[in-house]
Formats: structure tokens, sequence, C-alpha cells
């Protein structure tokens, strides 16, 4: 005969719930074992990083490690230095040119105008003069060379101070101030 346990749903539930805590404790194990772990392998690393930094800081304080370095940046000051003294040259060359009123247009626009019988003894340029001494057979082509200069309206003032004979020729001195182009 079969005996009759009038305990036996209580003691099966019981059961099912030992395994469900079992479930339970061992999640919550699991989940306290990693967030302890976690920050100790982080900790870990963080050292083993320092130690890698260390190592890297006692190579580069190395005296050999040092006098490379050393003649880099020497280098790279004198780089830059070169680089500042090049735009500051670029810079003035570039005012030059603004500057430079006496050309070769300005020169082609000159010796285009004289006419037949008339020649330069010499010419004296500075930034924006010039003084022309020339001989001529006659008056008249010192007045056509003046006409013509006018005419190429490169200049601001013609002006002729001296006219002179001397043994049938006519000396002349001419200054032209040349227009401001800026």
């Amino acid at each position: 005969m079969k005996d009759i346990n009038f305990f036996e749903p209580y003691v099966s539930k019981q059961r099912g719930t030992e395994i469900k805590r079992f479930v339970l404790y061992l999640a919550i194990l699991v989940t306290i074992i990693g967030v302890f772990s976690y920050p100790i392998f982080n900790f870990a690393k963080i050292k083993i990083i320092e130690k890698e930094i260390t190592a890297m800081k006692a190579n580069l304080e190395t005296p050999e490690i040092v006098e490379q370095i050393q003649r880099v940046e020497e280098k790279e000051g004198a780089a830059d230095s070169t680089r500042n003294e090049l735009k500051i040259i670029e810079n003035i060359d570039q005012e030059i040119a603004n500057l430079d009123s006496i050309n070769e247009v300005l020169l082609y626009g000159i010796f285009s105008t004289i006419p037949e019988n008339l020649y330069f003894h010499s010419m004296n340029l500075s930034t924006n003069m010039i003084v022309i001494n020339g001989r001529s057979n006659d008056k008249t082509a010192i007045a056509e060379l003046e006409h013509n200069l006018r005419l190429t309206q490169i200049f601001e003032e013609i002006f002729i101070p001296s006219i002179s004979l001397q043994e049938e020729i006519y000396s002349f001195i001419i200054e032209l101030k040349v227009k401001d182009v800026n």
C-alpha cells in the first residue's frame, strides 16, 4: 500500500523555489564579481600603461635622445625664423615692386618719343624724378621731345630749366617728374 503524503505539494513547491533562488543568487554573484572585477581590470591596465610611459620617458631622457631632440628643436627654431624672414622679405619685395615707378615701360616711353637730331648725353634716375642732359641740332627737336613726352601722360611735370647754344649745338636739361602710380 501506498503512503499518502499530505505535505507533498508543499515540498515540490519548495524545490522549484530553491532552483529559482539558486539562479537568482548565482546571477547576483556574477554581477557582484563583474562589478568588482571591472575596476580591478581597469586599474591593472592603467598600471601597465603607466609602466610603459615611465619606460618611454626613461628612454627619451637618455643623452643620445636628448641631444637629438635639442638638434631638432634648434632646426625647427631656425626654420621658423627663416620662414618669418622670408615673409618679411616677400613683403618688402612687394612694397618695392609697388613703389618702383621707374621701370622698363617708362624708359621705353621716353625713348620712343625722341625725335631725329636729338641725343641724350646722360640720364639720372631717382625714385620719382628723371633728369636728362641732351644735345640737339635745333630747338624744334627739343620742343618736339617735350611735346611727345606730354602726350605719353606718364609724367606729372615736364620742365626744361636750361637750353644753351654751344658751337651750333643746343645743350639742354629736361626734368621729368613721374606720376604717382599708387
